[in-house]
């Protein structure tokens, strides 16, 4: 009787937070954010990337047609240095001079051309992304 009445008292504060909580997965401020993955696990050994100078260069010459088609919000990989090349495993959390997928300069220059194009972009109609 007595796991009984745990187990039902267990199913009523269930119930009621799930019920009557106000917690929401998604905040007011970002409802209307389209996030991408910009990455994969072996994007850094890919030739198109390699060949533009990496993966910030990469999505740097294409910040504006990234954000034109609707993403302001891109997933990256972990900028720090790290053992396996795709930021997961890192060895020093603060260097991001060099990494598998550009310098610290080349992240810098993405971010900043990034949300310049999602404002540009976005500074009409209902919504407007602020950096």
């Amino acid at each position: 009787m007595k796991l009984f009445s745990r187990n039902f008292l267990l199913l009523v504060v269930l119930f009621f937070t799930t019920f009557f909580s106000s917690v929401r997965s998604q905040s007011a401020a970002n409802v209307n954010d389209v996030m991408m993955q910009a990455f994969g696990w072996d994007v850094h050994t890919k030739a198109p990337i390699i060949a533009e100078g990496g993966l910030y260069n990469y999505l740097n010459n294409r910040a504006g047609g990234l954000s034109k088609v609707g993403f302001n919000v891109l997933w990256l990989p972990p900028p720090s240095q790290s053992t396996g090349g795709n930021g997961y495993i890192p060895t020093k959390l603060y260097n991001f001079s060099q990494t598998s997928f550009g310098s610290e300069a080349q992240l810098k220059a993405f971010v900043d051309k990034f949300k310049y194009s999602i404002t540009q972009n976005t500074s009409y109609g209902r919504y407007r992304c602020e950096s």
